[in-house]
């Protein structure tokens, strides 16, 4: 009994060292029969080769399907070559008109050629989501824009011209001066009042504004004139006043504010002084 089951199990240890030798023969063919031999000149079953053909045209059917695509017109461009081309007679439409004794090239009703168009109405495509009259009001914000940049150009253009500049320039500097003149003028004409004792200017701007003497129960005129004094002068306005103060002081104290001298008597200004002006002092 124990020699039967020890002959059972080690006939079974064969069995198993058999199955598991991959030395073997039975080993090597069941493994090739599942690998499949792509070298090139080998013979192949006709399984094989038909696999391959219908492979291959599929490829090629999928490619001419891509070439065909890609050389057909887009709907939009058959859409505009069938609005841009003329109906011919297999169009119903054109052959009724034909048999009403319609003409190619001539316009519909009763006036003939000149009774209306000729050609018919153009269609414009609209592709995209903006609203009727967006394209204008666009068009009219872009002009607008470009008016504005062409006129600030202008502007900056004008700022920088050296012509323009210099002309402003000379005018502010002018002003500057003539400011500087009046103010010389305002403390000659104060010094030489009080000490004659004049208590008021003869014009609020002969005398400096801080040296003016207050008064209570200024009129509407005074008060006007005292708005006018603090509002910005214009340069021939200045220039006006510096000659108004300074023929005062010639006249009443025969005083030369360019000279700086207080001369004796109207004969002594008129020998000894070059002028009345600035200018006849500076040449």
């Amino acid at each position: 009994m124990a020699s039967s089951s020890w002959c059972a199990a080690g006939q079974l240890g064969c069995e198993e060292d058999d199955e598991e030798d991959y030395m073997s023969d039975n080993f090597l063919a069941k493994c090739t029969q599942e690998m499949k031999d792509i070298r090139p000149g080998m013979p192949m079953s006709y399984a094989a080769k038909r696999k391959l053909e219908m492979e291959k045209k599929k490829k090629e059917e999928i490619m001419a399907a891509r070439l065909k695509k890609k050389n057909q017109p887009s709907a939009r461009e058959r859409l505009e070559d069938g609005l841009n081309s003329a109906l011919g007679e297999s169009n119903k439409g054109f052959a009724m008109l034909m048999k009403m004794g319609y003409k190619p090239g001539t316009s519909l009703g009763d006036k003939g050629a000149g009774g209306g168009c000729v050609e018919p109405i153009k269609v414009e495509l609209k592709g995209d989501r903006g609203g009727l009259g967006l394209k204008q009001m666009l068009m009219e914000k872009k002009r607008e824009k470009e008016q504005r940049y062409l006129a600030k150009m202008k502007k900056l253009a004008l700022e920088f011209d050296p012509d323009v500049f210099r002309e402003r320039k000379r005018q502010e500097n002018m002003g500057k001066q003539l400011e500087a003149d009046l103010a010389r003028c305002q403390r000659v004409c104060f010094t030489l009042d009080s000490d004659n004792g004049i208590e008021e200017p003869m014009e609020s701007y002969f005398w400096p504004p801080h040296l003016l003497p207050a008064h209570e129960g200024q009129g509407d005129d005074e008060d006007d004139a005292a708005e006018e004094d603090d509002a910005v002068l214009e340069y021939w306005q200045v220039e006006v006043r510096v000659d108004v103060v300074a023929s005062y002081l010639r006249l009443s104290y025969h005083y030369c504010v360019w000279c700086g001298t207080a001369y004796e008597d109207e004969a002594d200004m008129t020998d000894n002084c070059p002028g009345t002006t600035k200018e006849e002092h500076d040449s």
